[in-house]
């Protein structure tokens, strides 16, 4: 059965990330082998991606993006007619010309929606194109709902 909506995305679960605490804690086996600590991009990636997950969207992450088009999106999402592409940033990291030029070519692809995904408040250069939603504002639960 698929999931839909919250049912089984705990009150705390979905404060944490709002908050941009990230993902629940790796098992031992999915931890990187070096021990060290994910990146924030990481831990908010691993956050929006099982967000959507419980929303029921499938997720596709290229590992590589040294084999993608430079500014191709972080992540994107598909669940029935709808597709979201999303670039992610962390902490005073913004948009790159090719990011911005992806993003824009993606917006009239019917079906497709294309945004900027932050967990905290966007810069202002970011918010003046428009593109940017936060985890702090709901903006991302809501648009996966």
């Amino acid at each position: 059965m698929a999931m839909r909506g919250w049912e089984s995305v705990g009150a705390d679960d979905l404060a944490r990330l709002r908050a941009g605490g990230g993902a629940a804690k790796p098992a031992a086996a999915d931890r990187p082998a070096s021990g060290r600590r994910a990146s924030p991009e990481a831990e908010f990636q691993a956050a929006v991606v099982q967000l959507a997950t419980w929303a029921g969207w499938k997720t596709l992450h290229h590992f590589d993006s040294r084999r993608t088009a430079p500014g191709w999106p972080d992540l994107v999402l598909v669940r029935a007619e709808r597709m979201i592409a999303a670039e992610l940033k962390v902490g005073r990291n913004t948009t790159t010309d090719d990011q911005r030029a992806w993003l824009r070519a993606l917006s009239p692809v019917p079906g497709v929606e294309a945004v900027v995904w932050r967990p905290d408040a966007a810069p202002r250069a970011e918010r003046w194109f428009g593109l940017v939603e936060t985890l702090e504002s709901g903006e991302i639960e809501r648009r996966l709902r």
